[in-house]
């Protein structure tokens, strides 16, 4: 059934969602009719519900923002990424081991006996933060969840800042009304987030080797072991270095942690070489007439 009335042409039918019989108000171009195919009840349903849609997107993109913020990684890798990587061409079989861990990580729930990553190179430069931190931006971006408490599942520490926040906390604050976290708290932060990144562990020359430096780690990484939770860590040395700095009673929980398995990163140059590289090669290019 059509009819025509002051110009508007309608036509008689049946919406999508409903099944209920509407006149609809039809366009006509280039000789095709259109209109629409949703009752005006379910039709403005629709319409609140792509707005509730795009607040609820809205409202997760700045959780992840807040995240990336609060998740300890320096600004410089935010947006760090696999595709950016610039040894991706050289090394592809740890860039597919850390793309593997970071699709695969159980996102929105308790990562329990999930499996830990270890990264090394004997020479520092060869990327292993940049990739490590793609794995953080890869996990956050994957996260769907509702806004609503939502707390952000990484926690990135290097090895030295970590001791250097233990040894801290020993010391009086100098306003004793201003507060300042301890070991405790250190240990508490560490403890329940689902995936905790060590990163420049075992460095000699960043980290010194003491009991106070084995005492830590033992604690941290014994403590995510007894709990069941992963970490990814990343260092200058092998297994068999980072008893070094970390004890061969952790080292012997992490090596379980990590299946046995830790993915060298040994590249022809080192990773800030290549940047620089790149670098050059730019300006030569904007420099040109």
């Amino acid at each position: 059934m059509e009819r025509m009335e002051m110009g508007v042409e309608e036509e008689t039918r049946t919406c999508r969602t409903c099944r209920k019989v509407f006149q609809a108000p039809m366009a006509r171009v280039m000789g095709h009719r259109f209109g629409p195919t949703l009752c005006p009840e379910c039709a403005a349903r629709h319409e609140d519900e792509e707005e509730l849609r795009l607040e609820r997107e809205r409202q997760q993109d700045e959780v992840r923002q807040r995240w990336k913020e609060e998740s300890g990684v320096h600004p410089n890798y935010w947006d760090a990424t696999f595709e950016s990587w610039e040894q991706r061409t050289r090394l592809q079989e740890p860039l597919a081991v850390c793309m593997d861990y970071a699709d695969n990580f159980p996102v929105g729930r308790i990562p329990f006996r999930h499996r830990s990553l270890m990264l090394y190179s004997k020479e520092s430069g060869r990327g292993k933060t940049h990739l490590a931190s793609a794995v953080i931006n890869r996990i956050i971006v994957r996260w769907d969840g509702d806004p609503e408490g939502a707390r952000c599942p990484v926690r990135y520490e290097t090895g030295p800042s970590l001791q250097l926040r233990v040894r801290r906390s020993y010391r009086p604050p100098p306003d004793p009304e201003v507060w300042q976290e301890s070991e405790a708290d250190i240990y508490e932060q560490l403890r329940g987030v689902p995936l905790l990144v060590l990163d420049d562990v075992g460095d000699p020359q960043k980290e010194a080797a003491s009991d106070h430096s084995r005492r830590v780690y033992f604690h941290v990484i014994d403590q995510r072991y007894s709990d069941g939770l992963p970490v990814l860590l990343c260092s200058n040395v092998d297994m068999k270095g980072l008893e070094r700095v970390m004890g061969a009673a952790t080292v012997d929980r992490l090596r379980e942690m990590v299946w046995g398995f830790a993915y060298g990163l040994e590249g022809e140059k080192s990773y800030r070489e290549v940047i620089k590289e790149r670098r050059k090669e730019h300006l030569r290019k904007d420099q040109q007439p």
